[in-house]
C-alpha cells in the first residue's frame, strides 16, 4: 500500500513540474481538465454535484463581473468564506483575471481579522452571507 502511495506522489510531482516547465497557470490547467472531462464531477457538496463545465461557467461569470467593475491583473480581492464550491469558483474566476486573492480564515474576528485584511492590502473583500454577524 505504501509503495502505491509513493508512486502516486511521484507521479503528482512529475505532473506539477511539467506544468511549471510549460509556465501554465491554475486557470489554464483547469481549462485542460474541463476539455478532457466536461461532464465529470468536479465537486460533490452536500446534495449537489458540480461538473467541471459548471465550475468553469461559474468562474467565467465571476471573472466577467469583476472585469466589468474594473478589476485587473495585480489588483487584490480577499476571499473569506466557509468551505463550499463557490469558494473555489470565486478564487478561480478572479485568478483568471490575474487578481491576487488572499484567502482569509473565516474564523477570525475583530483585531486578527482587521490585521489580515490590512496586511493583504485588499481593495475588496468577498465574504459568505453566513459571516454577516
Amino acid at each position: 500500500m505504501e509503495e502505491k502511495a509513493l508512486y502516486s506522489y511521484l507521479g503528482l510531482l512529475w505532473q506539477v513540474r511539467s506544468y511549471q516547465r510549460k509556465n501554465l497557470t491554475v486557470a489554464e490547467i483547469f481549462r485542460q481538465n474541463v476539455a478532457k472531462h466536461p461532464n465529470k464531477e468536479c465537486f460533490i457538496f452536500e446534495d449537489t454535484e458540480w461538473t467541471f463545465s459548471q465550475v468553469e461557467e461559474y468562474s467565467n461569470k465571476v471573472a466577467n463581473v469583476f472585469r466589468n467593475h474594473g478589476y485587473r491583473k495585480g489588483d487584490v480581492v480577499a476571499l473569506m468564506m466557509e468551505n463550499r464550491p463557490e469558494f473555489v469558483c470565486l478564487w478561480l474566476g478572479l485568478s483568471k483575471l490575474g487578481v491576487i486573492v488572499p484567502l482569509i480564515n473565516y474564523n477570525l474576528r475583530q483585531h486578527p481579522l482587521i490585521h489580515s485584511i490590512t496586511v493583504a492590502r485588499s481593495q475588496a473583500l468577498i465574504f459568505g452571507s453566513e459571516l454577516l454577524s
